[in-house]
């Protein structure tokens, strides 16, 4: 059964993709989820962003991997200090083209 949806709630604008295998898990993919998840909070974007978990996204030796999307970026051994950059270079405003107003 579907669940409903709220006017109020806004869809998510991107969604992380986080592997969940072993092998990036050992390799820090636990701390980077943590990490994540109280990044969005301190950036009070629960709402604007959407964490699903995968199995292998096959890029196992370079370990911990998540994609975002929309754009299908793709990021490997993420330190959870590269977090804020990355959030930020994906929830950024979109600039306007030169000429335009």
């Amino acid at each position: 059964m579907p669940q409903p949806t709220h006017p109020s709630t806004p869809a998510p604008t991107l969604k992380i993709q986080v592997c969940r295998k072993s092998g990036c898990q050992k390799r820090g993919g636990q701390q980077l989820l943590v990490a994540l998840e109280q990044a969005l909070r301190d950036r009070n974007l629960q709402t604007q962003v959407e964490i699903q978990y995968t199995g292998c996204q096959k890029h196992c030796s370079d370990a911990p991997t998540f994609t975002v999307s929309p754009g299908h970026h793709r990021y490997s051994r993420v330190q959870p200090s590269r977090l804020p950059a990355i959030l930020d270079r994906h929830l950024a405003a979109p600039r306007p083209s030169p000429g335009t107003v």
